[in-house]
């Protein structure tokens, strides 16, 4: 028995080394797996917002024309035309082996056929301040190219991004699923630890301490194993994400995963986490105690 602030702390749980189970390194696992999924539904949601801001200010202008000249004229036709409105920064033509190539996946070798007439595609970039609304667009260069059509990829765009934000929902769904684990065996963990101390806690119940001087011995020392097992856990796990963040760094310059970065508010969430975690911990061990207390002692 220890006097604090004019109370008894009653210290009975073992210490040193017999007091080290595995419930910090089961919490560790758990934080580890919750800092990932928290910093891939975090990665996804901003690598897919900043690919798709740079697809947007974006279109492709298809010449549908089979005719070689025919094409030809009508592509000539509206990269003038493209060229000399405001908000169109640049305007280039794929080369037809290139269109050819994009081919390849779906057709094989018969897209290099010289006899498959291949659509001229035109890739227009439009200025980050542009207002161009591409239906308008598309109305103004069919008097120029009859055979023509954009694509802005706005469907798309918006498929991508329900998919990005679905997959967040359930990166979320897979910490709360987490969580309610983590709380499930530090309650199983707690009621152990009661049943082994089972008569101590009688007969300190005799000597006068209180339901909550025993509750208090039980939160303070999952505290401390929720903040050992967290802090190993957003250690690792923080690691592992700035590890993949690098490696996609070292992709290249483009494609989505170019995009993959995390913001101040990102790596704010994955270091206060741990923290959660642990005050999960000491609670859920506080309730527990309280609950089995009043219930058969």
């Amino acid at each position: 028995m220890k006097a604090v602030q004019g109370r008894y702390r009653f210290r009975f749980l073992p210490e040193g080394k017999e007091s080290q189970g595995v419930l910090p390194w089961v919490i560790a696992v758990m934080v580890y797996l919750m800092v990932l999924a928290v910093a891939g539904g975090i990665g996804v949601v901003s690598a897919t917002q900043g690919w798709s801001s740079g697809m947007a200010r974006s279109w492709t202008v298809q010449i549908l024309s089979p005719e070689g000249e025919e094409r030809g004229a009508e592509v000539k036709a509206v990269m003038r035309f493209l060229s000399e409105q405001p908000g169109v920064a640049g305007v280039t033509v794929l080369p037809e082996d290139k269109a050819r190539a994009l081919l390849e996946p779906w057709l094989g070798e018969s897209a290099q056929s010289a006899e498959l007439p291949v659509p001229a595609l035109i890739d227009v970039s439009l200025a980050a301040d542009a207002t161009l609304d591409s239906d308008t667009v598309e109305q103004q260069i069919k008097t120029y190219a009859p055979s023509s059509a954009i694509d802005d990829h706005d469907e798309w765009l918006g498929q991508l991004s329900t998919f990005a934000r679905g997959l967040q929902a359930l990166a979320y769904l897979i910490v709360g699923l987490v969580a309610l684990a983590t709380v499930a065996i530090v309650t199983f963990s707690t009621q152990a630890g009661l049943s082994s101390h089972h008569d101590t806690i009688e007969i300190l119940h005799l000597i006068g301490a209180e339901d909550r001087q025993i509750a208090r011995e039980f939160q303070w020392r999952y505290l401390a194993h929720g903040l050992k097992g967290s802090i190993v856990g957003a250690i690792a796990g923080i690691g592992t994400v700035a590890g993949i963040g690098e490696m996609a760094e070292r992709l290249g310059s483009e494609g989505i995963l170019s995009s993959f970065s995390f913001g101040p508010s990102a790596w704010t969430l994955l270091v206060v986490l741990p923290l959660l975690i642990a005050l999960i911990t000491m609670l859920t061990a506080r309730w527990t105690v309280h609950r089995a207390l009043g219930e058969y002692l």
